[in-house]
């Protein structure tokens, strides 16, 4: 069931899919609906009203019924496949600083992607320096920069003008580390989804067709999950993303 694979996949993930799959489980378990009910409230954007309406209706409907639909438009569409380009090229970035620090003990970093940051995904750090570093896989060439900005495709990397005004105001010092690599999609498809169990199949299934309250904590969650999960065995299929 559903609620199983979740639990697996997604134990500790604040989306109301997860804590609703937490609560089938307790209910199946014996505990009482009341006790259910105050934890759901508890771990959730639910209300207690709500929370106690809710519970007698998770033995006997379907699971999916008390999720909302995701919109099948514009950026909406297959969100979870848009994530992983960027878990793939950090982890690879991130495999590159551990070899750093081996060579120059006297570098260190900081991972700050999950800190709230919008801008700073690691900081080198040398003594009192730091050095703040952005991320980005370039996944999809420019096709317009020649008429845009006077530069061939193959010599651009896309970043919107927005970002760098950001960077400016709010990290003047950003240096944005960016991959190109316009095949990495196709090979995530072809062979990281490949590699899912059969509860993170389904955790991914649901993810693609279902949101609701918090539903990007469960979509960074798997993917970066899964990223590191099956590293070692597809990290060969990305060797050839380039720097730049």
């Amino acid at each position: 069931m559903p609620v199983d694979s979740i639990a697996k996949v997604l134990p500790d993930s604040r989306w109301i899919g997860a804590r609703l799959a937490r609560a089938i489980l307790s209910l199946r378990q014996g505990t009482d609906p009341e006790v259910v009910a105050r934890q759901l409230y508890e771990s959730s954007s639910l209300t207690l009203t709500r929370s106690r309406e809710l519970v007698p209706r998770l033995r006997d409907e379907p699971f999916t019924s008390f999720l909302d639909p995701r919109s099948r438009t514009g950026s909406a569409e297959n969100p979870v496949t848009k994530l992983f380009p960027a878990a793939v090229t950090e982890r690879r970035f991130l495999d590159k600083l551990d070899t750093l620090r081996a060579t120059r003990p006297t570098v260190d970093y900081r991972d700050e992607r999950f800190t709230g940051h919008t801008l700073v995904d690691f900081a080198l750090v040398e003594g009192n320096q730091e050095l703040p570093i952005n991320v980005k896989n370039a996944g999809t060439r420019f096709e317009s920069a020649e008429r845009l900005v006077g530069l061939d495709p193959n010599d651009c990397a896309p970043i919107p003008a927005y970002k760098a005004y950001d960077a400016i105001e709010k990290e003047p010092n950003l240096l944005y580390l960016i991959a190109i690599d316009y095949t990495l999609i196709g090979r995530i498809q072809d062979h990281l989804i490949t590699q899912f169990d059969s509860d993170e199949v389904v955790v991914w299934q649901l993810l693609n067709d279902y949101a609701g309250s918090h539903i990007r904590d469960a979509e960074d969650h798997f993917v970066y999950s899964m990223v590191n999960r099956h590293w070692n065995t597809f990290s060969a299929h990305v060797q050839r993303c380039r720097s730049g």
